[in-house]
């Protein structure tokens, strides 16, 4: 691994795929951050070797490391965790994209004492398939204008967290950063104060088709649902309860998500509505991945949700100018 020459106050961690174009985006969005000299960025490539690099890889504020093969998500965000040597330890998708501020932003949070703070999230490919309606079911709760303030849950897979308190669970490291929902809870239960900071932006490409965020759901929630349990140390009866309860998953999630778009504004609580179909079929497929989790145990669903993550095709803006807020 090439080591940066400055000592950084944030590392932010940056898994790469076969899908070049849009890690390339995303990789020039951070290193346009007006905070690039106090940021070091983590480029894990899990096409190392095998796909053309990555333009910008050779900025002094990269630490480049190649993968020859997929491992579980978990451990990658671990082992990045670990490798980090800033205070703050920010996650970016790289379908996503930094808006301009955002490491001033993420910095600026952190310097309040947070343990974690979640962005902002704006859609990168409004319109396109149905976008608009996975932008509702993943981030109602952090559409713009986002609320801010203490909250009990952050955006997943795109927030950062102090790095010391990541540390102080080494012992469960590897599977909490598995799932950011749980990891949250685990911080929350222990007294760390999380918050979602509107002047963190960050735009997000979402899946196009209704099959690709069922499949996306599936395989998160097969290795949400035992991990849950086990770090909760849910009873077996506590599980097959759920398992019971399971077929009421979809309509209570979307009444519930529904619910949450009709408060924050009537026109968003309209457009939930019009998206209930691709709702109501996603989180069948997140209840028929708990059953499997609970069931048959994870398997291989967080090397698969890796790969989902970095080779899921996502419908694209005809302009390459970059999302502006």
């Amino acid at each position: 691994m090439r080591e940066p020459q400055a000592s950084p106050e944030m590392s932010v961690v940056l898994l790469v795929g076969k899908q070049r174009d849009r890690a390339e985006r995303s990789l020039r969005s951070l290193l346009g951050q007006s905070a690039i000299d106090r940021m070091e960025i983590l480029l894990i490539d899990f096409s190392a070797g095998r796909e053309a690099a990555i333009p910008g890889t050779d900025h002094p504020a990269v630490r480049y490391l190649g993968k020859n093969r997929l491992e579980p998500f978990g451990r990658v965000r671990a082992e990045a965790v670990r490798l980090a040597r800033g205070e703050i330890v920010a996650f970016l998708e790289e379908h996503c994209e930094a808006l301009p501020g955002w490491g001033e932003a993420v910095l600026r949070a952190h310097a309040q004492g947070l343990d974690g703070v979640g962005p902002e999230v704006h859609s990168g490919n409004p319109g396109l398939g149905v976008s608009d309606a996975i932008a509702l079911l993943n981030y109602v709760r952090w559409l713009p204008p986002a609320q801010r303030g203490e909250s009990d849950l952050l955006v997943g897979n795109n927030s950062s967290y102090r790095r010391g308190a990541l540390l102080e669970r080494t012992d469960d490291l590897d599977r909490l950063m598995a799932c950011d929902p749980i990891l949250q809870w685990k911080l929350v239960e222990a007294g760390g104060g999380l918050a979602v900071d509107p002047s963190v932006k960050v735009a997000h490409w979402n899946e196009g088709e209704v099959w690709a965020i069922a499949r996306g759901y599936y395989l998160w929630n097969r290795m949400f649902a035992p991990l849950r349990a086990s770090l909760f140390g849910w009873s077996p009866l506590r599980v097959l309860i759920r398992i019971l309860l399971l077929p009421a998953v979809p309509l209570v999630r979307a009444v519930k998500l529904g619910w949450t778009a009709l408060r924050r504004s009537p026109p968003m609580g309209r457009a939930c509505v019009r998206a209930l179909p691709v709702i109501l079929a996603a989180q069948t497929a997140a209840a028929i991945g708990q059953a499997a989790g609970w069931i048959l145990g994870p398997g291989e669903a967080e090397t698969r949700f890796l790969q989902y993550e970095l080779e899921q095709d996502r419908p694209e803006q005809a302009s390459d100018e970059g999302v502006v807020p």
